[in-house]
Parts: structure tokens; C-alpha cells; sequence
């Protein structure tokens, strides 16, 4: 994993999806901590301490990332969980959203929208409309 970061800023946590430990941690850039041990100098701290890249930073633990469509078959679940839809439950997926109250229109990746679908079509063409909309809580 090193190799394919190389040169970028990011963060690769894998885990095992049976039990949830941790198979792989990267966090890029990353720094030699060896100088650590001895005691490293005031200049090479510093170095550090301002390098535009922040590598001092774990980015994995540290860093602040949005969940993206990685949470969407969550608020999927909870809607069906809750008895607020069924796996039958049809939605219009429009291709644009207006947050009420606001001017803010919201595309979704694919330009004409997804028409009709049923929560697992929602997933599967990762339609944004239907979980930006909160269409997936009416009435809750």
C-alpha cells in the first residue's frame, strides 16, 4: 500500500470483515521514526513539525473524513429495521435535490437521475438523491 500512496496525502485502514481487527494501517506521508529513539535534533523536529504534508499527522486515527456512500447501506438498514420502508418500497431517483428552504440544488452522479427504484437499486447505482433527500425517513 505504501507504494501506490507514495507522494499523496491519505489513509488506508483495511479490516477483516468477520471480526473487525485491523489487517492493514497506512497513513502517507510518513516519516522515519528512528531519530526518535536517540533523540532527534531541533532542526530535524522542526522539519517535520512544518513540512506542508503534515506527516506528523496519522491520518487513519487523526483524520477527519466524510462517510460518504460507505454509510448508505447503514441508513438503508435502519430505515428497514424501523418499519419506515420494506424491501418493496419504490422511490423516484431524481437526477437534482433542493435542501428546503435554500437555493442549494444537489446533482446526482448520473445526470438523468435513476428513475424508479427500491432501496437495494438505491445501493447498488449508489443514487445520492434518495439519501441526501431524507426520503429514506419520511414520517420517521
Amino acid at each position: 500500500m505504501k507504494s501506490l500512496l507514495a507522494g499523496q496525502r491519505a489513509a488506508v485502514l483495511v479490516e477483516d470483515p468477520h471480526d473487525g481487527s485491523v489487517l492493514a494501517m497506512v497513513s502517507m506521508p510518513s516519516y522515519d521514526p528512528n531519530p526518535f529513539v536517540k533523540g532527534i535534533s531541533y532542526q530535524d523536529y522542526g522539519k517535520l513539525l512544518h513540512d506542508k504534508n503534515l506527516p506528523l499527522i496519522n491520518r487513519v486515527t487523526q483524520g477527519l473524513y466524510p462517510p460518504a456512500s460507505t454509510v448508505k447501506p447503514y441508513m438503508a438498514m435502519s430505515a428497514l429495521l424501523c418499519g419506515i420502508i420494506t424491501p418493496q418500497t419504490t422511490f423516484f431517483g431524481a437526477p437534482t435535490w433542493t435542501l428546503p428552504g435554500t437555493q442549494r440544488h444537489y446533482r446526482d452522479w448520473k445526470k438523468t437521475g435513476h428513475g424508479m427504484l427500491d432501496v437495494t437499486k438505491a445501493i447498488e447505482g449508489i443514487c445520492g438523491y434518495l439519501f441526501l433527500s431524507g426520503r429514506l425517513y419520511d414520517g420517521y
